[in-house]
């Protein structure tokens, strides 16, 4: 979990980059509010200090709450659909393909009292509403904070609209006077920063005090007029706000709305920018979520902002308050002023073009980063992560513009990416609106995502989807010719049927090593030889098994693939527990453990950790196996599926030894669990499982029970896993990619 800058309970509240001003009396009442419901609503025209104030309440609160404090920002998303996915990935909670998000996310946060905090919801209101309303439903221990410019409607909403800032009255113009006003400190702080010799003083006191009442005390449009303290006196300033606002007063009758008042001070704001100011301005709305110089400079920065400029003309805009820096080396525009921004994009003509050149720079992106993200290089990973708005926001608009092709390039090459950080439903989102819906038309762009979406269902857990759409793309792949990727789609098939039926997966499997040779596909060519190990260890057999691990490792060990390398070890720790060499195995297994954790992939951490349980306990070493079940215990929300389900299933696997007819009636209830939620695969080799407790329990009939249970639940196509002396073997783990969660993918104890 990530933390912000808050002591005390888990939390990813956003950082503070600049001094908050007053509202002592504001926050106290939110702070009041939150104790009395479970949902607040804080609403207010743009720009009016929401977004700040529910940042302090929720710090304030933090401690109410031992299980964290969530911040998820929705300006960037515009697909509804992704809500859920949005907030589950703030939490670190991974959602695998075919799942109920909300259900997921609940079953998580039923443990300890949480609160969700939601920014920007006006835009999605609808989508955001349904799903607080079914999150509060099913989750009776958390509370939600959201912010928006309107209600969400729904039963047990308390909305509060966020006052102004408080403001002198009239003929308050004195220095000692005015200090004692929220909006008079704010635009002094600010007009300090902009012009350090800036001081209230009797004579400018009262054009102050006139600045704050013109501008209603809204946060953002004292801080737009602040800055101008550098070139223009304070009369000035407030003198040409009276022109703007009497043009507005004029076109609507009556008082100005704060919207208008906000609106008219950006305007402002712009008009008095430079030529080519004003050009890069409007130009960096196109980017969702924020950007970088070098991004600015490819999208933006062309004729008539000059080639060299960009980064000057930027300063300049930071300097103005019109852009903010969110972090090292990035930037962004407040969503009230980059909706301005792109309203003066439209006017200029130049919507598409900056769309365009968008969509080119997203798709070089992905492209460039994509063989690192495919060895699972962090630095890569993360910087994607850091774009993920910018990518999806150029894959809409590809889509919505015609341009599928390229959008195909890019969820191709976003593959392991969108894997190893668990955007699974994201991916099925457009797998659904772009790969199925694109027909047999879209040649290697096509067969490529076709492979990344099974692939990414296989990451997932849905190791029969994934089978499926791994079949379609490569009867595609071949059509066309492109060997690497049909390897990688016979790779995918592969991979997927370690637990049903080894054989034919070493068949795939083999086949894809030789196609990746030959296209010298070193990824798909390392990653087919571990599986066909790991096939070889699920039956028990790690003499055949180790030529496999030897022959990959310096493929990826020269790539640099962490995830890999961490794969290897747990295949060769497994190999070691295997041969009874049990300091070996734990060495190994906890490399892979570490590799897990570095390059943050819950998949291979947790396995690691499920074979470390078994080790220690066949080492005779209980007390180190619990240690490690507690390990697990923190871990277990990455997966989302299993729940609660999880640990006592690892916990009963490692007593197999000791305690087998424990073991057994422990496994039913949770594999019947398993087949009653419609998790077949999972429940079914579980079942199985429970049977060979029996089995070693000495109670044959009982296990000819469980037997039949697990076949009868098993879905069409998915066969009893033998071992090498034709018995039912135990469950075997998959690989990262692996298709089932870890309590169905237990490694094999040696028999005794």
């Amino acid at each position: 979990m990530r933390h912000g800058s808050h002591a005390g309970a888990p939390n990813n509240l956003p950082v503070e980059v600049s001094s908050f001003i007053g509202r002592d009396g504001d926050i106290s009442r939110g702070v009041a509010l939150l104790a009395e419901t479970r949902l607040l609503t804080l609403t207010g025209a743009g720009g009016c200090g929401k977004t700040r104030l529910a940042q302090r309440i929720a710090g304030r609160v933090l401690h109410r709450y031992p299980g964290g404090a969530w911040w998820a920002e929705l300006a960037r998303l515009t697909d509804e659909g992704l809500i859920a996915d949005e907030v589950a990935d703030v939490l670190g909670v991974r959602v695998p393909p075919g799942r109920d998000a909300v259900n997921t996310l609940s079953a998580y946060l039923q443990t300890e009292p949480a609160l969700v905090v939601i920014d920007n919801c006006e835009h999605l209101i609808a989508g955001v509403a349904a799903f607080v309303q079914r999150l509060l439903r099913s989750t009776p221990g958390i509370a939600v904070l959201a912010t928006s410019r309107e209600p969400l409607a729904i039963e047990g909403e308390v909305t509060w609209r966020v006052p102004s800032l408080s403001l002198p009255p009239a003929g308050c113009e004195t220095p000692e006077a005015l200090g004692r006003y929220d909006a008079v400190r704010l635009f002094i702080e600010r007009a300090v920063q902009a012009d350090p010799d800036f001081c209230l003083t009797s004579e400018n006191a009262p054009a102050v005090a006139r600045i704050c009442q013109q501008l209603d005390g809204i946060p953002l449009a004292l801080e737009l007029a602040a800055v101008r303290v550098r070139s223009l006196t304070t009369e000035r300033i407030s003198a040409a706000l009276d022109d703007r606002f009497g043009l507005l007063a004029a076109r609507r009758r009556g008082v100005v709305p704060r919207q208008e008042t906000l609106r008219a001070s950006v305007n402002w704001s712009h008009e008095l920018l430079g030529p080519e100011e004003r050009v890069l301005f409007r130009r960096l709305g196109i980017f969702a979520g924020g950007f970088t110089m070098d991004a600015a400079d490819s999208v933006a920065g062309f004729d008539p902002v000059d080639d060299r400029a960009p980064l000057e003309v930027l300063t300049r805009l930071v300097d103005k308050s019109l852009v903010h820096l969110d972090g090292p080396g990035r930037y962004r525009l407040l969503e009230a002023v980059r909706q301005y921004a792109l309203g003066r994009l439209a006017d200029a003509g130049e919507t598409e073009v900056l769309h365009e050149r968008h969509l080119a720079w997203a798709g070089n992106l992905a492209r460039t980063l994509e063989s690192e993200a495919t060895d699972a290089h962090p630095a890569a990973l993360d910087e994607l992560e850091a774009e993920h708005a910018n990518l999806r926001a150029a894959l809409e608009w590809a889509a919505a513009s015609g341009r599928h092709g390229r959008a195909l390039e890019i969820v191709g090459s976003l593959a392991f990416f969108w894997a190893q950080h668990g955007h699974y439903r994201e991916a099925a989102s457009w797998e659904s609106r772009l790969v199925d819906s694109s027909g047999a038309t879209g040649g290697q762009a096509l067969a490529r995502a076709r492979w990344g979406c099974a692939y990414i269902r296989f990451y997932g857990g849905d190791a029969v989807g994934a089978y499926e759409r791994a079949h379609i793309g490569l009867a595609g792949a071949k059509a066309i010719g492109d060997s690497s990727t049909a390897a990688r789609c016979l790779h995918t098939m592969g991979a997927g049927l370690i637990l049903t039926d080894p054989i034919l997966a070493r068949q795939h499997l083999i086949q894809a090593a030789e196609l990746a040779d030959t296209a010298q596909d070193e990824w798909c060519l390392a990653d087919a030889l571990q599986i066909i190990a790991y096939t070889y260890l699920a039956e028990g057999d790690h003499r055949l098994a180790v030529p496999f691990l030897e022959e990959a490792f310096p493929i990826c060990d020269r790539r640099g693939n962490q995830f890999q390398r961490g794969w290897h070890h747990g295949g060769m720790g497994w190999v070691a527990a295997q041969r009874g060499q049990m300091p070996v195995a734990e060495r190994e297994v906890r490399r892979a453990i570490e590799v897990g954790r570095t390059v943050g992939d819950p998949t291979l951490e947790v396995w690691a950790c499920e074979l470390l349980c078994l080790v220690l306990v066949m080492a005779g070493r209980p007390q180190a196996m619990a240690a490690e079940l507690e390990t697990l215990l923190d871990a277990r929300h990455e997966w989302g599926g299993l729940g609660e389900a999880l640990i006592p299933t690892f916990a009963a696997r490692a007593r197999l030894l000791e305690d087998p007819a424990g073991v057994a009636a422990e496994l039913e209830p949770i594999a019947a669990a398993l087949i009653e939620g419609g998790e077949l695969i999972d429940g079914s080799h579980l079942m199985e499982q429970a049977a060979r407790a029996a089995l070693e329990a000495g109670r044959p009939v009982e296990a000819i029970r469980l037997a039949a249970l697990g076949e009868e639940a098993a879905p069409t196509g998915v066969v009893p896993l033998r071992g090498p002396d034709g018995a039912r073997g135990g469950g075997a783990p998959t690989r990262g990619s692996g298709g089932l969660r870890p309590a169905a993918r237990l490694p094999r104890l040696p028999r005794r």
